[in-house]
């Protein structure tokens, strides 16, 4: 700075001044300091502020001249003359402002001169520069490993060295730099604030990869903080390494075995190449949600299977504080699991549990085959995850020791860690009795469109005479059956031309419904194996001549029980209700009371038909009968009239109607099977009888409520009884549609003698 004051009578002593050199040169004072302003000087006695000047003059200098430092007042708190010199004089001044109160400053330099003989001392010159004094502040920056993620420096968390920071003022100005050491923390930091006691800083953390920050602020960078004058309390960081592993159990569908790539099955083939379990081996960590299985087409997740994370130990669970933390885990819906966020460890054991056995669907009769309910269990098959890599060796398919790489970015994901479970099926079935007097019982066995490892299977005779195979595993594939398309083909027989095969296979709803069909001697039966089913293929011998050596009932709706009212059927001369009801109601046993030639619907005796013309007629003109599902509201037996029970009353006498006919074999096609006994194979009656959906249906009837008996509502039991009555669509005499609603109670051969219809009473 140049500061430059001159009075009018110094200026006409200078012209007298240079008449008297004989030269002349402008005059005057640079006055500057160090540091340069803005930044002033600290007050920590560590802190100099220097000044530093030169000093023109034409006149005789007077000794000594001046400088001063002046407190915010403007008054002298230091004063240092100086000795004079030939013009020009260069020289200067360092001061320590220690423990001086913070405020603005000057420096002030004045120059004196005698430029006249016997004339006082005068100022020729002055000048100043200003500065301030500020408070001295320090602190240290510390850094802890977050072990949890909570944000908080827990006893035992270690202090990290080698976490670059910068000091920032105003946002964005770097004005110093430093980093933890070795016990985790900076150097003293020393910045200057301001007089008002607290300055606003920023620190920012540089974060390394892999790391989130979680203290102070969360993940906030940089920070604010206020410093105040003197020693400040150690600003903490925190962070940790929040990683997440994830994976998948699944259901092991492939055709033939997969854990061995050099398999070759019994006809040469080999594993396909994308049934082997070889995860691509990416050098980086997968980003979140990049891991989906290319192993297996048409993947099946398993649901509500327990998923454990342990240390390396394979003991300690694997913990964590992190909110959304859940160890051990279940598998969602499409079978995937995920554990996160916790802090990251290199060595990890992943552990899964086998899902519980699913309930078989099909009834097995254990009383003909001598063969009990198939459980639906899992069997662990295989695990495989990328981590490490390329060295996939799991001792068992139910553990996974994995090693992982440090995480290069926050919330790492480790994904591709996989388990499978096959769910092994059942293939089984009977040979009618009637069938050793053709051949003996053996099938022959193909499986995916190769011939079985055990070509054929020879059945084994029952007590009750029917013959009991069974599809065994092979080696290959220990746990039991796998899924696949299995080939059985039954024995030739005597006579192709008047012989087939009558075929009826049984199968849980989750499987494929149960049907009846024909194959011509020499041919096969394809049956679709599905994960956890129990499959039955029964084969009885038809002979065409006869056409009548397998049976099944045929059942009517109301509607069809209506149409067999016509006394002018071609079918049944008379009308099968006006020419067979007295057959049929004969002797029918009502909850243990024997009844002749009537029927009674509802349990408190409410609608009762005799086997008079009227009552008949009556009957035909209450079929079908539909409205409101309800109790009957009276009792009476005049079924024309309507009742608030409508659509429950039709559909039940249209079923107590159906077991009686089938029960005495009156049924257009000879029955010989007892309906009441059939199993129901879906919906809410699912694995349970006909009689007792008959028997819930006269409780409703009577005014039960409907939950007594298990139902939500009434119309859930018009729905049941509405499909029995429409299991059977009967066409002719030798044809009918089986709707696979029902399971008969015994197996396919000659028909029962008749017996006496029997509503089952259930308490």
């Amino acid at each position: 700075m140049r500061y430059s004051r001159h009075l009018d009578k110094i200026v006409l002593c200078c012209a007298l001044l240079f008449l008297c050199v004989g030269a002349y040169a402008v005059p005057g004072i640079c006055l500057f300091r160090t540091p340069a302003p803005p930044n002033g000087v600290l007050n920590d006695g560590a802190h100099t502020i220097t000044f530093n000047w030169t000093i023109e003059y034409l006149t005789t200098c007077s000794s000594p001249y001046t400088f001063e430092i002046l407190d915010p007042s403007e008054t002298p708190i230091v004063t240092q003359n100086f000795t004079c010199a030939a013009s020009p004089i260069a020289n200067s001044f360092e001061w320590n402002p220690d423990g001086q109160p913070c405020g603005c400053y000057y420096g002030r330099l004045r120059f004196y001169s005698d430029w006249c003989t016997g004339s006082s001392r005068k100022i020729e010159d002055e000048a100043r520069v200003g500065f301030l004094v500020q408070p001295a502040a320090r602190f240290k920056i510390c850094k802890f490993h977050d072990l949890n993620g909570n944000g908080v420096e827990d006893p035992g968390e270690p202090r990290l060295a080698g976490w670059q920071y910068t000091v920032e003022r105003p946002l964005g100005n770097v004005i110093a730099m430093a980093t933890t050491l070795e016990d985790g923390c900076t150097d003293y930091i020393e910045v200057p604030v301001d007089c008002n006691g607290t300055t606003q800083f920023y620190i920012r953390e540089v974060v390394q990869d892999g790391w989130v920050k979680t203290a102070p602020n969360g993940a906030t960078n940089p920070i604010t903080v206020n410093i105040s004058p003197g020693t400040n309390p150690d600003i903490v960081f925190g962070n940790w390494q929040p990683v997440y592993i994830t994976g998948y159990k699944l259901l092991d569908a492939a055709p033939w075995p997969w854990t061995d790539p050099q398999y070759v099955g019994p006809d040469g083939q080999t594993n396909p190449p994308e049934y082997e379990p070889v995860p691509d081996c990416g050098a980086q960590p997968s980003p979140p949600g990049a891991c989906v299985s290319p192993f297996q087409p048409d993947q099946q997740g398993i649901a509500g299977v327990t998923v454990t994370l342990y240390e390396s130990d394979g003991v300690t669970l694997v913990t964590s504080d992190a909110p959304g933390f859940v160890n051990p885990t279940v598998t969602a819906a499409d079978g995937s699991y995920s554990f996160g966020p916790f802090q990251f460890e290199q060595d990890l054991v992943i552990k899964v549990d086998d899902p519980a056995p699913s309930p078989s669907g099909c009834d097995t009769f254990p009383e003909d085959g001598e063969l009990t309910p198939w459980p639906g269990a899992y069997y662990g098959t295989v695990a495989t995850s990328v981590w490490p890599c390329p060295n996939i060796t799991f001792a068992t398919p139910h553990e996974l020791d994995i090693t992982i790489p440090p995480p290069v970015t926050g919330d790492q994901v480790y994904g591709c860690n996989y388990f499978w479970n096959n769910q092994p099926s059942r293939l089984w079935g009977l040979f009618c009795p009637t069938t050793s007097q053709f051949v003996s019982a053996s099938v022959e066995i193909g499986k995916d469109e190769y011939p079985y490892p055990t070509p054929s299977v020879n059945a084994t005779e029952l007590p009750s005479g029917y013959f009991f195979y069974q599809v065994p595993e092979i080696n290959v594939e220990p746990q039991g059956l796998r899924p696949g398309v299995y080939t059985l083909t039954p024995p030739a027989l005597p006579d192709p031309t008047t012989q087939s095969w009558q075929v009826t296979t049984y199968c849980s709803e989750n499987c494929s419904s149960g049907s009846s069909f024909v194959i011509a001697s020499g041919e096969s039966v394809e049956v679709t194996l599905p994960p956890g089913c129990d499959v039955r293929v029964d084969f009885c011998v038809r002979e065409e001549e006869k056409n009548r050596r397998c049976y099944l009932p045929v059942t009517f709706t109301q509607d069809g029980w209506h149409n067999f009212c016509d006394p002018y059927s071609t079918v049944i001369p008379g009308g099968m209700i006006y020419n067979r009801f007295g057959k049929a109601f004969a002797t029918f046993s009502y909850y243990g009371q024997l009844l002749t030639n009537k029927m009674v619907v509802g349990k408190g005796y409410t609608i009762t038909y005799n086997s008079t013309t009227s009552s008949l007629t009556r009957l035909c003109a209450f079929l079908p009968q539909t409205g409101a599902c309800g109790r009957l509201d009276h009792s009476y037996d005049s079924p024309s009239t309507t009742t608030s029970a409508g659509s429950l009353a039709g559909e039940t006498i249209a079923l107590m109607m159906n077991i009686a006919y089938n029960d005495r074999r009156l049924m257009p096609r000879t029955p010989g099977y007892d309906l009441e006994k059939f199993v129901i194979t879906s919906g809410i009656y699912k694995g349970r009888r006909v009689g007792q959906v008959l028997n819930d249906a006269y409780v409703v009837l009577g005014g039960a409520a409907p939950c007594t008996v298990g139902l939500t509502n009434c119309q859930q039991l018009v729905d049941v009884i509405q499909q029995i009555n429409a299991n059977y669509e009967f066409i002719d005499y030798d044809t009918f549609i089986d709707r696979g609603y029902l399971i008969p109670n015994r197996t396919l051969g000659q028909p029962d003698p008749a017996i006496t219809p029997t509503v089952p009473y259930v308490p």
